[in-house]
């Protein structure tokens, strides 16, 4: 008999044993990378999130921005507590809707959180408000591209700083040279290029100090006769840096052109010098400050220069 109860005993414990590791394994957390993937329940708070119906995607994304207290952060989004739902919404950055991701942007960009986990849906958001037909945020929107990295997120900033360049408000448009310099650097020549045709000469001329940072003029058509004289300078400067020889046979012209030699007065002969490298943009710098046209050329292109090394957003105009 006491034999029989060993037995039974033993196969108790035996399906005790499996049934905890059976429990165990089905509680398991997914793959690392993937925690919400395989998560029903968070693929059914991303489906609110991005829904198609407004009340429903509003009422979600109220509920998942509402702070709560979190030991060692303060107040956090709802949402942040979550991290298998941050997985599975941050897997659909590219599907989601750009109702979706603008109301995403607005309800959560407040919080640090939001670009360390969602750096794909801020890209979208900032893309999203540039391109709003109605305008609003746009200059506001400007701010935030100052939450990257700008060697990290290059890729991320191509698009939005694209429309930031052909954005119908001249304001917002005035800080794109600016932005391709600090975020995209030399590959963003492209939009450089694009921005010496603009209407407005004030952001023709920070275009064509940007090129000056990079030196990439090299094939650029150079219509300075056709140029008002701020933009003129400007992109006299920035052939003379890339090309000492081009820029001299440049200002050669500008000599010969009785009106043109009046309208950039002494700045000709400083670019010269610095072409002849007689002098520097950091020496003009240093010492010119009472000769006020190129002191401000040589101080703005300087600016561009240490934008471009991606060091220097405190430069950034607002």
């Amino acid at each position: 008999m006491a034999r029989w109860i060993g037995v039974i005993l033993a196969v108790a414990l035996a399906i005790g044993v499996a049934s905890l590791v059976a429990t165990r394994q089905s509680v398991a957390p997914a793959p690392a990378g993937s925690p919400g993937a395989g998560d029903p329940a968070a693929e059914a708070v991303v489906d609110e999130l991005l829904s198609e119906n407004p009340e429903l995607r509003g009422q979600a994304i109220s509920a998942w921005s509402a702070p709560i207290e979190v030991s060692g952060l303060g107040p956090t989004p709802k949402l942040f507590t979550r991290p298998a739902v941050v997985e599975a919404l941050a897997a659909r950055a590219t599907e989601a809707p750009d109702e979706a991701v603008r109301e995403l942007g607005e309800a959560l960009a407040g919080s640090d959180l939001w670009v360390e986990r969602f750096p794909e849906l801020h890209a979208r958001y900032l893309t999203v408000t540039l391109t709003d037909p109605s305008g609003e945020g746009a200059v506001r929107v400007i701010e935030e591209f100052n939450r990257f990295d700008p060697v990290e997120a290059r890729e991320l900033l191509a698009e939005p700083i694209a429309v930031l360049a052909r954005h119908e408000n001249w304001k917002v448009r005035y800080h794109a040279a600016d932005y391709v310099a600090h975020y995209l650097g030399v590959a963003g020549e492209p939009i450089l290029v694009e921005l010496t045709r603009d209407p407005r000469g004030d952001i023709q001329r920070r275009a064509w100090l940007a090129l000056s940072a990079m030196r990439t003029t090299a094939g650029l058509e150079v219509s300075w006769r056709e140029m008002p004289p701020k933009v003129a300078e400007a992109a006299v400067l920035a052939v003379v840096l890339e090309d000492a020889d081009a820029g001299l046979a440049m200002l050669d012209e500008v000599d010969a052109d009785g009106v043109w030699a009046d309208r950039l007065g002494a700045v000709r002969y400083e670019l010269r010098r610095v072409a002849n490298g007689e002098i520097t943009l950091d020496r003009i710098e240093r010492e010119y400050s009472q000769v006020e046209a190129i002191h401000r050329l040589a101080r703005e292109s300087l600016r561009a220069e240490r934008l471009l090394t991606g060091e220097r957003a405190d430069l950034l105009l607002y």
